[in-house]
């Protein structure tokens, strides 16, 4: 889920219609549903470019693949619905009419707002779900995504939702609410995208197999939705409102790296949420994440100033989640740097690794005893660890031992073999 920003900015579609202007003045033809292609077609749509300080969004020409209907830009990757409602607990409604210019070259262009970000989720979601394939998530992740777009969502103001998006785990659909700032659109904005869509990952390894598996633990933890307004359960002890919370913030910051993983953009949510560019950037700062103490401390905040502690936690995830996105990022930087491979080869290997260390949260969960806690280290631990078959430089064994030496413990690095291991003094 992402924070509502209401901070104006005068980016996105303004600038992305100046140059469609531009573009399908020559040669193009207006296309009657006989024509529209199915298979592979060649798309023209909004993509973010370079990395780093670099990045701009320019139009871009790309093949959305098995497309069924392009009328309804429905394939084998993605189906939409407008509006939608829920029908034995599955989207259900309309499917939005999108519309297009061809030009001589078999290039289809949107004409519209609503085909662009249709051409553009499409696009997106395919290749996050090609990606995963690619990990080996073949079990864990839907080829066809089910996208509500304009979905009218009450907050817990009984406010329709706005400027926002989640992945629903309940109905298994990533869900787009109105949009009405003056930045890009969240449709468009291949960061939140991906964000959105690693959060399908973290339900189905982690929320799924603790509901299937009967773990008591999951009764406490709120994962019907990753992302809905918290219903605060009765009962709830001190560690479960804890365990809940990390897992909340721990999602968070994980799909906020997921995002800088497929796009190369540290500030990608600036394009469309600006209010939340400083305090969630992915730019390498000094080191710092919330402690146990830390956590701790809030939720009993939580429990004097509110009596529904989950919702009023709401905000404060993000600053959980921050501290393991920044520990990831520059790992893959430095495993880039040291192993002498390309950037994209070291975020492959930092996702393998990610995907086995989620896959350890469900046991971690299910061997707390009463009053227990999950540990916030257990990230950095697991990166520390040579059992998945990573030899570490010089440079990552430090970085790893400076975050876990940040909560007070001692941590050294010990060469061996010309490798490096991190061990507690």
């Amino acid at each position: 889920m992402l924070s509502v920003a209401h901070q104006n900015r005068s980016l996105g579609l303004h600038f992305l219609s100046i140059s469609f202007i531009a573009i399908v003045s020559f040669g193009c033809h207006s296309t009657r549903p006989a024509d529209m292609p199915q298979g592979d077609v060649q798309v023209q749509i909004p993509l973010s470019i370079g990395e780093g300080d670099h990045v701009e969004y320019q139009l871009k020409n790309v093949v959305l693949k098995k497309i069924e209907s392009l009328r309804h830009v429905r394939g084998a990757f993605a189906q939409f619905y407008y509006t939608p409602g829920l029908k034995n607990n599955r989207l259900d409604g309309v499917s939005p009419l999108a519309f297009f210019i061809q030009t001589a070259h078999q290039l289809f262009i949107p004409k519209d707002e609503l085909s662009t970000q249709m051409a553009t989720m499409y696009y997106h979601f395919q290749e996050l779900n090609l990606a995963a394939i690619d990990l080996g998530l073949n079990e864990w992740v839907s080829n066809t995504a089910q996208v509500a777009i304009q979905a009218r969502v009450m907050d817990e103001d009984s406010q329709i939702m706005k400027n926002n998006a989640f992945f629903d785990g309940s109905s298994q659909s990533f869900v787009f609410v109105p949009f009405d700032l003056n930045d890009l659109p969240i449709t468009v904005n291949g960061g939140i995208i991906a964000h959105e869509f690693f959060h399908s990952i973290f339900y189905k390894l982690i929320y799924e197999v603790i509901q299937k598996k009967n773990i008591p633990i999951a009764q406490k933890i709120h994962s019907q939705t990753t992302h809905n307004e918290m219903t605060d359960l009765e009962n709830m002890t001190q560690q479960d409102l804890f365990n809940e919370t990390y897992l909340r913030g721990l999602n968070e910051g994980l799909a906020d790296y997921w995002a800088w993983s497929y796009t190369t953009d540290y500030d990608f949510l600036k394009w469309s949420l600006s209010a939340e560019t400083g305090k969630r950037t992915l730019k390498k700062q000094p080191i710092s994440y919330e402690t146990t103490k830390d956590i701790e401390n809030e939720i009993t905040r939580a429990n004097v100033n509110s009596d529904y502690p989950s919702q009023y936690l709401g905000r404060y995830i993000y600053e959980i989640g921050t501290g393991y996105a920044r520990f990831l990022k520059t790992l893959t930087e430095l495993i880039s740097e040291e192993n002498e491979i390309s950037l994209e080869a070291a975020k492959r290997e930092v996702a393998l690794q990610l995907i086995s260390y989620l896959k350890t949260l469900p046991i971690q969960i299910n061997d707390l005893k009463k009053h227990e806690s999950l540990k916030v280290n257990s990230l950095f631990l697991f990166f520390a660890q040579d059992a998945h078959g990573r030899k570490m430089k010089l440079k990552q064994c430090q970085h790893i031992r400076d975050y876990l030496a940040y909560d007070g413990d001692q941590f050294e690095c010990q060469t061996e073999l010309n490798f490096f291991k991190v061990v507690k003094k």
